[in-house]
């Protein structure tokens, strides 16, 4: 009697009754019957396999030849460009540098981790890198060359333009360095040293830098949407730092985003900025576009000791408290209001 031939009562013209279309009667649309949304029918959520018999880390070439591998690096390795390289659940104790156009996908930040037992996780060298859907903790940073100290507890980029990275569904906390508590993207000055790197549906929690940029140290350019950013601490930049690759608003820009509960524990004038801190270089301030963004409201939520700090003409200048679904543009060592 529903009207779609099916006598159901589902409305969907599938005959099973669970709504879907589907025909298998599991109510996930995907028509596999293990009700979990992914279509290889094993249940787990994710669409690869991964047997406890076999080696945990899949290598799919770009002719969709496989090939397993026991570690995450020994794949990588092996991985020529536009590449997959997929990892079972798991945590894994590596530090892996990648430098061809792959990409690195977990089966969801609460199944595969990377810890690696010291250092950082990812060092990423190439145009085209994509890293998805895993958690990395308790990484101590990279020694970058030009750099006196650690930058990026968990993944680093390296300071080249043709690099571009995409990182999504990714959780980075617990993660300490010099510079970048969770991720340190190289520049510099020479503009043709300025990856860009786009961040999506990530959490940085919990990250420490001693220096600058408790989450994010950016030097190149970098546009962060639909993330969070809670509880991160450094000297300066208490969440995110940024300077040189940002010289207009539209090349760092941050949307959807929750910045909140972040401190920047630094005294001297040019300290500051607990959630988002703008630098200064050697031709200018940096810049930054805000879109539709909470940087908290009340004191439970504020970021310590302000949202956003930048340099300005032998001034540096405090912006506190915006609160939350604001907009605002900062650039010439000023921010607008929400």
């Amino acid at each position: 009697a529903a009207g779609d031939g099916a006598s159901a009562g589902a409305g969907a013209g599938d005959g099973d009754g669970d709504g879907d279309g589907a025909g298998d009667g599991d109510g996930d649309g995907d028509g596999d019957g293990d009700g979990d949304g992914d279509g290889d029918g094993d249940g787990d959520g994710f669409d690869f396999d991964c047997p406890p018999d076999l080696d945990p880390v899949i290598l799919t070439l770009p002719n969709n030849q496989s090939a397993r591998y026991p570690t995450i690096a020994s794949a990588v390795f092996a991985a020529p460009d536009d590449s997959l390289v997929q990892i079972c659940p798991g945590t894994y104790h590596e530090s892996v540098e990648v430098s061809h156009g792959i990409t690195i996908q977990g089966a969801g930040p609460e199944l595969t981790v990377l810890e690696p037992a010291g250092g950082g996780a990812l060092f990423l060298d190439a145009d085209d890198i994509e890293i998805a859907d895993l958690r990395v903790t308790g990484g101590t940073g990279w020694t970058l060359s030009g750099f006196n100290v650690t930058c990026g507890g968990a993944i680093a980029v390296e300071n080249k333009a043709s690099n571009k990275i995409t990182l999504s569904n990714l959780v980075l906390d617990n993660n300490t360095a010099g510079l970048g508590g969770g991720l340190c993207v190289d520049g510099g000055s020479n503009a043709n040293y300025r990856p860009v790197v786009t961040i999506e549906g990530c959490r940085f929690e919990n990250n420490t830098s001693a220096q600058q940029g408790g989450g994010v140290f950016n030097y190149g350019h970098v546009h962060i949407t639909d993330s969070v950013f809670t509880d991160n601490t450094s000297v300066a930049g208490g969440a995110i730092y940024i300077n040189y690759g940002c010289t207009t608003p539209n090349q760092c820009t941050i949307a959807e985003t929750i910045i909140k509960t972040n401190t920047a524990t630094g005294q001297n004038y040019y300290h500051g900025g607990g959630g988002i801190l703008l630098g200064a270089y050697f031709q200018g301030f940096a810049a930054l576009t805000v879109t539709n963004s909470d940087l908290g409201f009340g004191n439970d939520e504020e970021n310590t000791p302000d949202d956003v700090k930048t340099a300005a003409d032998g001034e540096w200048k405090s912006y506190g408290f915006y609160g939350n679904g604001v907009s605002f543009t900062c650039s010439n060592g000023a921010c607008t209001d929400p």
